[in-house]
């Protein structure tokens, strides 16, 4: 606070408590101000000095008082005091908690019945409504309704659910009375069981789709008087009981003598002491409403700071979530979800690995969508039938579904689940390449079906583009090993080509020992088909007469020419003659080329690698399409290789083949997760009860749920989606992945099983986090090599002291270039936020970057709006 601020004593009061630390050090062992003087307790005379000196650093002194603008200057005076006999009351109001560092007071005892509390810095956002829709929620969930709740109204300055209620029965006890009851010294336990007599007398009811639900109700006040003439308040219990929290102790104390499962309490809106010692109970499951409003967003962001003095991590209930309500459709929230997430993180610090950001960031906001129907409610039932279908209903059920409800599974015993993660691992790092041995499944992903649906009644000419790792080769294998394009996509798609349509390779990757017998099998159906003799060394053949066509430059028309002649078997002049022969026969032939990448190794620096690049996937294609009813050509290539080789009119070109381009969504990518875990141990998580190509994502993720859980801990703990946190750390800021990204997460996560924390899942928590940074390396090691343009940028961050990469970083930090700046952002690997630059965490933890405070939660919310 600064010094000219003082305007009246108490003023000095709130600056002396803010440098408490400052005082006490200098000798101080309490003070209290007064309006016209400071007193301050010290334990010995020779400390008069040390305070003032200390004094004179925090306010101004003029001859021994502090000036203040309006009243009398405070006179400064001393007490002798024992400092042993001082033991100052911690109390869990605003008043207080403000003025402490560290935490708001804290207890170990367990509260009997679980407190589920909802709060609002702001009216009139949706706390009530939000408190409405979860106990609808929990009615549903809970068809037999072996689990009563009780509702409790504890707005005593604006009671919203009482006025619903009150003409619908007469109360007989209230939260007002409660708390007179809670401060009396002498209640026994004939006096609670009449307060749980009366309590049960009160109901809401709560209908559901499926059930109808009357839960105990505790209305704010019984008469209009006992509301505007208060004799107690909850600050009041705090301060005058033995225990801080004596409150909720009392009202979980109460539900259990009730019998309900849970208590729900809506509280009062604002920064209020009538909610406090509610609020900073780390037992208390807090969920705060805000709107989109600029004055309820920081409202908010500064009740959430000082609630997260209470925080303690080995209480599941003490981190408080957030619920963004009404939110417009459309609306980027990208801003205000940044804001309120820096308030979960302590300033002026290093964000770890270990911090609570890290590990739930992604799940502590819930946006609820705007809903105008829900903006004028009169009743309960007018209200909890306008709730049935709104997307604000459905993410709260989810919520109360995963948090309160998730069913117990099946318990895995330690010799099953290390089976099943060594299976997982030698089946993961069999698939890691495309060129693992044996015969294999492809996954059925949207660009493979619009390959065979677009194809299914011509031979193809199309270009199948996607970038390493994204499965080019294990498509191009699936295509070869079926020796047919009817065997490939008849199961898909139909087919209603004229004659058989057989797979010729024409170029494969060099890794491809494998293959060998599979390309020379197919190399000799073909000769015999078409009565030429192809060479049994085909391939190796054209990668030789490509390589010596290399030594010398030539023109995107000489380059085509090459590659129609290459297409062509021995004696045979041209591709249009070919192509006739082929329609006397009645069979069609289908080139496909792989392994571009392994010739063309410098399309950036080397015009005629261009040359030889975009001819064959322009002119030549063009060509055989336009000319060829039985010649087909499937080029797959890597979309890098091909955006340096056709720099003009590219995005034209993309277009043509965006449909196939092999791009691995979010869902896809935990499509093939469930597909590879499945797989390797022989269905041991599906049962071959879902058709994994085909299951919806819902089914997907909770399939997944005995993978890896569904949280990075207990089903009701606040960590993270383990889905969503996988996801996150493994995309980048274009919200991709790579399909060989995820079987290489699978190969990490269970190479070094450790202990069975949870019998519920084969992955633990702990080697899913650690999996994440080998991971990450294995990706710096793959895309340098793929993309060279990322190497001088690789370097230019390795060059720096480590000491120094802390996210977020500034334009001079590595003197990156303007144009490879738009590189690393158009490939997703760098986003700019004002002058802040941030890259995501699948090259921040190879990179070796840390988070600076603030950092993390911009991240998160980023990735949350991807």
């Amino acid at each position: 606070m600064n010094r000219w601020s003082l305007l009246t004593w108490k003023d000095v009061d709130r600056v002396l408590e803010l440098n408490n630390a400052a005082l006490k050090d200098a000798g101080v062992t309490d003070f209290d101000v007064y309006p016209d003087c400071v007193e301050f307790s010290i334990a010995r005379n020779n400390e008069k000095q040390a305070v003032i000196e200390a004094l004179s650093r925090i306010v101004n002194i003029k001859n021994r008082t502090i000036p203040v603008a309006f009243g009398d200057a405070l006179l400064i005076d001393f007490v002798l005091s024992d400092e042993s006999s001082r033991q100052p009351r911690e109390l869990p109001l605003f008043r207080d908690v403000v003025y402490r560092e560290n935490e708001a007071p804290v207890t170990d005892a367990p509260l009997d019945v679980p407190i589920i509390a909802f709060d609002s810095y702001k009216g009139g956002v949706g706390r009530t409504l939000s408190l409405l829709a979860f106990a609808r929620a929990w009615a549903e969930l809970d068809a037999e309704q072996e689990r009563k709740l009780l509702i409790i109204d504890s707005d005593i300055e604006a009671p919203g659910l009482s006025w619903l209620i009150s003409e619908s029965q007469p109360y007989s006890f209230s939260y007002l009375d409660l708390l007179e009851c809670a401060e009396l010294s002498a209640l026994n336990e004939q006096m609670e069981e009449e307060i749980a007599d009366r309590m049960f007398q009160m109901t809401i009811h709560i209908a559901s789709d499926h059930t109808e639900a009357d839960y105990l109700f505790l209305p704010t006040y019984r008469y209009r008087e006992q509301l505007l003439d208060m004799y107690t308040r909850p600050e009041h219990i705090a301060a005058n009981s033995s225990a801080p929290y004596a409150l909720t102790d009392f009202i979980s104390h109460i539900g259990k003598k009730l019998g309900v499962s849970a208590v729900l309490i809506d509280l009062r809106a604002g920064i209020s002491e009538f909610s406090a010692p509610i609020l900073f109970d780390s037992r208390v499951k807090k969920y705060l409403v805000s709107s989109t409003s600029n004055q309820s967003v920081m409202g908010t962001r500064m009740i959430l700071e000082l609630l997260m003095k209470s925080y303690r991590p080995e209480i599941t209930a003490s981190v408080p979530e957030l619920l963004l309500t009404m939110v417009p459709k459309g609306l980027d929230t990208s801003d205000i979800k940044n804001t309120l997430l820096q308030a979960y993180e302590k300033s002026g610090e290093i964000s770890d690995e270990n911090s609570l950001l890290a590990n739930s960031g992604l799940n502590l906001i819930t946006e609820c969508e705007f809903g105008s129907e829900l903006v004028h409610l009169e009743g309960i039932d007018q209200i909890t039938e306008r709730l049935k279908d709104r997307g604000m209903y459905r993410v709260i059920f989810d919520l109360v579904k995963t948090n309160y409800f998730s069913e117990e599974a099946d318990k895995l015993s330690e010799k099953k689940r290390l089976a099943g993660v060594e299976a997982i691992n030698t089946f993961a790092k069999k698939q890691i390449t495309a060129e693992g041995e044996g015969n294999f499944y492809l996954l059925q992903t949207r660009p493979i079906s619009n390959l065979a649906r677009r194809f299914r009644n011509q031979i193809p000419n199309a270009v199948v583009m996607g970038a390493k790792g994204s499965g080019k080769t294990f498509l191009y294998k699936k295509i070869v090993q079926g020796g047919t394009w009817e065997a490939f996509s008849g199961p898909i798609a139909g087919s209603g080509i004229s004659g058989k349509s057989y797979i010729m390779p024409l170029l494969a990757t060099a890794n491809d020992a494998y293959l060998g017998k599979s390309f020379a099998d197919q190399i000799k159906q073909v000769s015999a088909a078409v009565h030429y003799e192809y060479s049994s060394n085909f391939l190796s053949d054209n990668r030789g007469k490509i390589i010596d066509y290399l030594e010398t430059v030539h023109s995107r028309e000489e380059w085509r020419h090459f590659w129609l002649q290459l297409l062509l078997p021995p004696e045979v002049s041209s591709v249009s003659a070919f192509d006739g022969f082929l329609q006397k026969t009645g069979i069609n032939i289908l080139y496909i080329v792989d392994g571009l990448e392994d010739v063309f190794q410098n399309v950036s620096d080397n015009a005629n690698q261009r040359n030889a690049v975009s001819a064959l996937c322009q002119e030549t294609l063009s060509d055989i399409r336009n000319t060829c009813s039985h010649i087909g050509l499937l080029i797959f290539a890597r979309k890098d290789l091909l955006t340096d080789s056709i720099p003009m009119n590219f995005q034209q070109f993309f277009d043509q083949y965006k449909d196939i381009f092999l791009n691995w969504t979010s869902a896809e990518a935990l499509r093939l997760a469930l597909w590879i875990a499945d797989t390797a141990m022989d269905g041991a998580l599906c049962q071959g009860k879902i058709k994994i190509e085909t299951a919806s994502d819902d089914v997907i993720r909770d399939s997944l749920t005995k993978l890896w859980g569904l949280k990075l801990g207990r089903d009701d703990s606040n960590e993270a989606y383990a889905s969503r946190w996988i996801l996150a750390a493994l995309s980048d800021f274009n919200g991709q992945l790579q399909a060989r990204d995820i079987i290489r997460f699978l190969e990490y996560a269970t190479e070094r099983p450790g202990a069975m924390t949870y019998k519920d899942r084969y992955i633990m928590p702990p080697e899913i986090r650690n999996a994440v940074p080998a991971c990450s390396r294995e990706k710096i090691d793959e895309i340098t090599q793929e993309i060279r343009r990322l190497q001088p940028i690789i370097d230019a961050i390795l060059r720096v002291d480590p000491i120094k990469r802390i996210l977020p970083f500034q334009k001079d930090t590595f003197n990156f270039t303007h144009e490879q700046e738009e590189f690393l952002k158009q490939e997703g690997y760098l986003i700019i936020d004002g002058d802040d630059y941030y890259i995501p965490e699948i090259l921040r933890h190879a990179l070796k970057f840390r988070y600076n405070s603030g950092a993390r939660p911009r991240v998160l919310s980023l990735m949350n709006k991807k």
